[in-house]
């Protein structure tokens, strides 16, 4: 029941459960929302440290973002390992389905698909040498796939799309 104090002229009514209720409320928002903002600002809801990925392959050393935004570009970077003449990376088709490629650099000298994979090849490349390829997410969700500086094993790639 709410106690009646008085203040000058007025009666106001107080309830003091309920008033200690709302400010248990409002402390545990403000926290909820310190956490999303330091969340965010660590990279869990784009680029940032807890969304950044290196792997390591036999050949090749990959670089890219695990946390993206739909239809927000992002880039993957590929470093050679060792020297290649005529490097050849291959992509899994079912990678590729949910990206739409805007860019590779250096420019490729042919790209074809062959067994569910994609493959780039390039003219010779030196052991430092980074391909680059700007995607851009098509799709929401988990996207996996695996990435190959042939005939080397693949690396796997990770992604989470918000929306």
């Amino acid at each position: 029941m709410a106690e009646v104090k008085r203040h000058g002229d007025l009666d106001i009514d107080t309830d003091s459960k309920h008033s200690e209720l709302q400010w248990k409320i409002q402390h545990v928002g403000w926290w909820a929302m310190f956490l999303l903002i330091l969340l965010g600002l660590l990279g869990l809801l784009g680029p940032g440290f807890l969304s950044h990925r290196n792997v390591q392959g036999t050949g090749l050393k990959v670089q890219y973002e695990h946390f993206l935004h739909l239809d927000t570009p992002t880039l993957l970077e590929a470093e050679l390992q060792q020297d290649a003449e005529h490097p050849v990376l291959t992509l899994a088709q079912d990678y590729l389905k949910a990206f739409e490629i805007q860019s590779i650099q250096p420019e490729p000298e042919k790209m074809t698909i062959q067994d569910g994979k994609y493959r780039v090849a390039f003219h010779a490349l030196s052991r430092g040498a980074t391909i680059q390829m700007k995607l851009i997410p098509q799709q929401t969700g988990r996207v996996e796939g695996d990435l190959a500086l042939e005939p080397d094993p693949a690396v796997e790639i990770r992604h989470f799309v918000y929306p």
